[in-house]
């Protein structure tokens, strides 16, 4: 006896692609897993609002670091005007304090770090000159022309301490740099640092660099003086 043919009972054409069934099928699966659906929708609105609320937290705090910053810089400015004034004056720094304490990742944290720098080596305290320099280094490593700026203070710091080794340390860095920017007050402080270890040929190689690659430099006339 033959066997009986097996066939799809329902044809091709009965089962509908059409919008309106397509739909239905999601209504069904609604139906079903409404739960889980609700669920996993109450977990992406609570992501969302989280990160906006970061980011206005962050806008915020941005906001309220650059104030006190300025607030600090104004004040600093106005003493600088006054000559009576004593460099030692810590009116304004409360701010600076204020920003690195409670607004430690912001944008004004950073040049609170080097203003503060500045100030610590305007009185002679290069170690805490220096602290606060590498701090600032930390957040300008992305930042090429503001990389070569601290690196060439924290530079200056230790050649106030007569740490002229150490010194040349930090102003070969911004040689070593792809940024253009700073390398011949690099190379001239560079040469400056080799003279103070006594150093005569380096110092002398130095002074030939700006006046050879770089004649409109700033220190063009000094590093000419220095070779004859």
């Amino acid at each position: 006896m033959a066997k009986k043919k097996r066939t799809i009972s329902k044809p091709l054409s009965a089962v509908s692609d059409k919008p309106g069934s397509i739909l239905l099928r999601w209504k069904e699966f609604a139906d079903q897993h409404k739960n889980w659906i609700y669920g996993t929708l109450a977990g992406v609105i609570i992501i969302i609002a989280g990160i906006f609320g970061i980011r206005y937290y962050s806008a915020v705090s941005q906001d309220r670091a650059y104030v006190l910053y300025e607030k600090g810089m104004e004040i600093r400015r106005e003493l600088e005007l006054k000559k009576d004034t004593p460099s030692t004056d810590r009116t304004g720094i409360d701010a600076f304090d204020e920003v690195l304490t409670r607004y430690p990742d912001t944008e004004a944290a950073k040049l609170t770090c080097i203003a503060y720098g500045d100030y610590e080596y305007g009185n002679g305290n290069y170690d805490q000159a220096i602290a606060h320099y590498l701090q600032a280094l930390k957040a300008v490593e992305s930042e090429p022309l503001m990389k070569a700026f601290v690196l060439n203070s924290i530079g200056y710091c230790y050649e106030e301490k007569k740490d002229y080794k150490t010194a040349s340390g930090y102003f070969t860095k911004i040689l070593d740099s792809e940024n253009k920017m700073l390398k011949d007050l690099a190379h001239f402080s560079l040469a400056r640092a080799y003279e103070a270890m006594g150093d005569a040929p380096d110092a002398l190689s130095q002074y030939e660099i700006i006046v050879k690659d770089y004649p409109d430099s700033i220190h063009f006339q000094a590093a000419e003086e220095r070779m004859y």
